[in-house]
């Protein structure tokens, strides 16, 4: 059983985290952002996080934002799907980080059948964020990895031969976690999740496009493992696909090859 207290901070670093990284924004290789409709979140956030950020730079040069979070305690032992915090983000230097992919979302059948992908990229993410540490090397600190590949997208074209087919316009796919390790988060369309079962919008077809912002918070000098996240994608109208299992891997520079939205 995980503690919950324990839980409850690493969840409040990585929202502070991930709060920077909407208000600067990803531009997609293809000039495209997300057009996702950010849903209506039916819980409240138990603490407000208090973040302070400037600039520093990791162990291989690239320019690191370096938070210092406040939560306020919290009664709460209940897990909730938490609001992202208001934080004003430092400007960083560009740098060169994981490649642009997307997984695209049709049908096993023609305007029927399961959901499904085209495929499952690795959701590789690199250092964003030292939490509480100090110096370049973030001591005694945590860092935050993100990045925002794979993306989702429509179906340009049947394939009957996976099989996959197009979907129709005008229907809302969600996604839900059916699995995650500890210290491991997505945020999509406004929604932190965390936790299995939780649940959000992806977009609506037509213009399905959407990237996610997947996160993985370890300690400053660790060596750190690929981890996982599984999730299931849902539709009206169509059976639930199978569960779909994504690794993120902590980038390196030259890995992944050079992918993009088409």
């Amino acid at each position: 059983m995980r503690c919950v207290k324990n839980r409850a901070r690493r969840s409040g670093i990585i929202l502070a985290v991930v709060g920077v990284l909407m208000l600067a924004g990803c531009d997609d290789d293809d000039g495209k952002r997300g057009n996702a409709s950010t849903p209506t979140p039916t819980t409240t956030a138990s603490r407000s996080p208090t973040v302070t950020l400037s600039p520093t730079t990791s162990p291989t040069n690239t320019p690191v934002a370096t938070a210092t979070a406040t939560l306020a305690p919290s009664n709460s032992p209940t897990h909730t799907n938490t609001q992202v915090p208001t934080v004003t983000p430092t400007p960083t230097e560009g740098h060169h980080g994981p490649p642009h992919s997307i997984m695209r979302v049709g049908s096993t059948e023609s305007g029927s059948g399961a959901l499904t992908v085209d495929g499952v990229p690795i959701a590789f993410v690199a250092e964003s964020a030292c939490v509480g540490g100090t110096d370049e090397h973030c001591d005694e600190g945590m860092i935050v990895y993100t990045g925002t590949s794979p993306g989702f997208d429509d179906l340009t074209a049947d394939d009957p031969n996976k099989p996959i087919y197009v979907l129709p316009e005008g229907i809302e796919v969600s996604i839900e976690i059916t699995a995650i390790e500890a210290d491991v988060s997505v945020l999509i369309s406004g929604v932190v999740l965390d936790e299995v079962g939780e649940t959000a919008s992806v977009n609506t077809t037509g213009h399905l496009h959407n990237h996610p912002t997947w996160t993985l918070v370890a300690p400053a000098g660790a060596a750190v493992s690929d981890r996982q996240i599984t999730f299931r994608l849902h539709a009206a109208g169509f059976q639930s696909s199978d569960t779909i299992p994504l690794t993120l891997r902590v980038f390196a520079d030259g890995e992944g090859g050079h992918d993009h939205d088409e």
